[in-house]
């Protein structure tokens, strides 16, 4: 299985996202915009609501995260 990280759920992310579960791959998704975040939960493995360009984001566990 392949593992994606999508930064950015506008337009392109939530076609990549929805693409890319059609093949079962492993997706985690992370936007600033809560509602971006939750239109796509049905198709990832874990989902992140937050600033990109903090490193924090990255290493620190979130509600969000499922599995």
């Amino acid at each position: 299985m392949k593992s994606f990280l999508i930064i950015g759920m506008g337009n392109f992310g939530h076609y990549l996202c929805q693409e890319l579960a059609k093949y079962d791959c492993e997706i985690m998704i992370i936007d600033n915009v809560e509602e971006r975040v939750d239109d796509m939960l049905p198709y990832v493995t874990s989902a992140k609501i937050g600033d990109c360009t903090n490193c924090l984001l990255y290493t620190s566990p979130s509600p969000r995260d499922r599995g």
